[in-house]
């Protein structure tokens, strides 16, 4: 066998990951070229071109391991490399994609998986027992049509002891989504599919019906991949008669978590790392089922039934694989008590606030929008007064001028073009401050770039007397954080669902490991970046929300819940002596920090020296500090045959 690889590693190590495990000798390695920063589409089709195929034909190799992404995109002409692991493509040549060796060292495991399913498809090919990813994964299909057949079906469901659950949708939206499909999967090469509602604006009730009964009556376990969507989709469409329904809400709540288990969770606490991981279903079945995705699933009635419910299917499929593949490995690491104690219960919970929303009081919205609008048009006003943003303008307009003079051969004027200067433009923002202005460059981007984000803009106003670039950067911080609450909450806001109680909902989702930290996040609209007390327009946009007649709106927040966490699961003795002895450990802190900025806390810490529970330490220098007896410090002086200056 002659294999090519593409790649820019060091060639001892491409032999190591690539070739030794394959056992091949004759190979080759074409150097391709990379960048720091992303390599150009043009540099490397340039590349191709010049380096790679030219190789091709003289080495003539039986296979080309692509061992980078960015060439495999451009080859294959696909945008994610991932997902076509252990596909073969071309025709004069044949060439697969295999993660470049680089990555181990961020995600070492699960690069290595991907490297050896890469060569284990040519190590198949030599021996004439090559599949795809995803051949022959169904023995046993079923797509009902009638109302008839479909309840035939469920009955033969009812006494499966274990099935998997996937439903396709119109919306992602639960108030919206209706119910496309439905799969059920009794292992992973046998399962079911059918439609529900006809199209997105036309329920199939005797089909839904049906669908509610088999959910109450059924006693078996289910096993979805994100359940947080697919139950808060089920439970609106199948138990609640509006977005008010608290009695269906709590009642298909009850149905729907009777036995359960979700993959999506299972994945995160078997996979989740420092350098993060990839919990969707596509992913973490592409071994198995390969690359089944749909282009148009984004809106289901463009897809022909046959092929959606097959789609749908072959979910469900992969939903038994992800299952088989953690459920031992979430024993082994000991994360199955944290599922089911934790991660378990708090979906529950999840699930309910999807389905309760958030109400807003629509005239309030319309009133913080249009104080809003005042307030940027204000700030715009005295930006584009300013002196040297007039200036500006004028070094845009010749930027225009050349620019176009230099591409057509009738020319053009500074009288013929008007730019405007853009605040919304970090690369305008960036010409002005620092080209034009010349302020100083205190922060850089990721890129290596000045930056021009709020904070900066905040900082450079100590960095200059001039009253204009002063008036000109308050400008700029109070247009840009107008901006952001305008495009980020507002419109999401006058999108909210109107409700029989007078207010609208806006409703989230909420993410149970969507971080690497494990703490939960929100998305689409993010309700946990509401503005804080204490910013500009907190108040404004706290005001938008309000409960309906008859309720109250009541906050809760645990008081310093991570330093509580930190000092039952550490068990540190000084960390548990501030909450057994009633101290505040966000004081203690300060004080340790700034000891001399708080002169009259040593009086205080004298009376508590005086009943015995600190320990004062005066050093040869003359310092003093104040320890408890558990301190690990005070206990070392005690313990020195040599110290001579402590006491108590």
């Amino acid at each position: 066998m002659k294999l090519l690889i593409l790649s820019d590693g060091n060639p001892d190590e491409i032999k190591r990951y690539y070739c030794d495990p394959l056992g091949v000798t004759d190979y080759q390695i074409v150097k391709i070229w990379k960048y720091k920063k992303k390599t150009p589409v043009t540099d490397i089709k340039t590349c191709l071109q010049e380096q790679v195929y030219p190789k091709i034909l003289t080495y003539a190799p039986n296979y080309v391991l692509v061992a980078d992404g960015e060439y495999f995109k451009v080859m294959a002409k696909v945008t994610k490399p991932d997902a076509y692991i252990g596909y073969f493509f071309g025709d004069t040549f044949k060439f697969l994609y295999a993660p470049s060796y680089k990555q181990i060292f961020y995600h070492p495991e699960e690069t290595k998986e991907k490297i050896t399913r890469a060569l284990d498809s040519i190590k198949a090919s030599e021996q004439g027992k090559y599949c795809s990813p995803g051949s022959n994964i169904i023995k046993d299909e079923y797509y009902p049509s009638t109302v008839k057949d479909i309840a035939v079906l469920l009955k033969s469901l009812a006494n499966r002891p274990i099935l998997t659950c996937d439903i396709e949708t119109y919306s992602l939206k639960h108030v919206d989504a209706g119910l496309g499909s439905i799969c059920f999967c009794w292992d992973k090469h046998s399962g079911c599919a059918f439609k529900i509602d006809k199209s997105s604006d036309s329920k199939n009730q005797e089909v839904r019906d049906l669908l509610k009964e088999f959910f109450i009556n059924y006693k078996g376990t289910l096993i979805f991949h994100n359940i947080a969507f697919d139950v808060t989709v089920l439970i609106y469409q199948l138990f609640m008669k509006d977005v008010l329904d608290q009695e269906g809400l709590l009642n298909g709540l009850d149905i729907m978590l009777k036995n359960w288990e979700d993959t999506k969770l299972m994945t995160y606490l078997c996979t989740n790392s420092c350098s993060g991981n990839n919990l969707g279903l596509k992913y973490q079945a592409q071994a198995y089922a390969g690359n089944w995705a749909q282009d148009e699933i984004s809106n289901i009635d463009k897809i022909p039934e046959e092929d959606l419910l097959r789609y749908n299917l072959i979910d469900g499929l992969s939903t038994w694989f992800v299952y088989e593949k953690y459920k031992d490995t979430l024993v082994a690491e000991k994360q199955d008590k944290l599922y089911r104690e934790i991660f378990k219960p708090t979906t529950k919970d999840i699930i309910q606030m999807q389905l309760t929303g958030i109400p807003l009081n629509y005239d309030k919205v319309l009133e913080a929008e249009q104080k809003l609008n005042d307030d940027k048009n204000q700030a715009l006003s005295v930006i584009t007064a300013n002196k040297y943003v007039i200036k500006f303008k004028e070094v845009l307009n010749q930027e225009a001028v050349d620019k176009y003079n230099s591409t057509h051969k009738k020319q053009i004027t500074l009288a013929d073009v008007d730019e405007s200067f853009n605040p919304n433009s970090g690369i305008q923002i960036k010409k002005l401050l620092y080209d034009l202005i010349k302020l100083p460059v205190i922060n850089l981007t990721e890129s290596k770039q000045p930056a021009t984000d709020g904070d900066t803009l905040k900082a450079l106003l100590n960095h200059t007397t001039d009253k204009d670039v002063l008036g000109l950067l308050q400008a700029l911080i109070d247009y840009s954080a107008v901006e952001k609450i305008l495009s980020a909450f507002i419109p999401t806001f006058k999108k909210a669902t109107p409700a029989s109680d007078g207010r609208r909902y806006i409703y989230g989702n909420f993410n149970l490991g969507g971080t690497v930290s494990g703490r939960l996040s929100s998305s689409k609209p993010n309700l946990q970046q509401i503005p804080a007390t204490g910013s500009k327009y907190a108040k404004l946009i706290k005001s938008c929300f309000q409960a309906p007649k008859g309720w109250l709106w009541v906050g809760l927040d645990y008081a310093s819940l991570e330093d509580h966490i930190s000092a039952l699961v550490t068990k540190d003795p000084n960390k548990l002596k501030v909450y057994t002895d009633e101290y505040d450990g966000h004081c203690l802190r300060a004080y340790s920090y700034w000891k001399n900025l708080m002169p009259d806390i040593t009086a205080q810490l004298d009376e508590i020296h005086k009943e015995g529970k600190v320990y004062k330490v005066t050093y040869d220098d003359g310092s003093v500090e104040y320890l408890n007896e558990h301190n690990p410090k005070l206990i070392k002086l005690r313990g020195n045959s040599n110290e001579s200056n402590s006491g108590n």
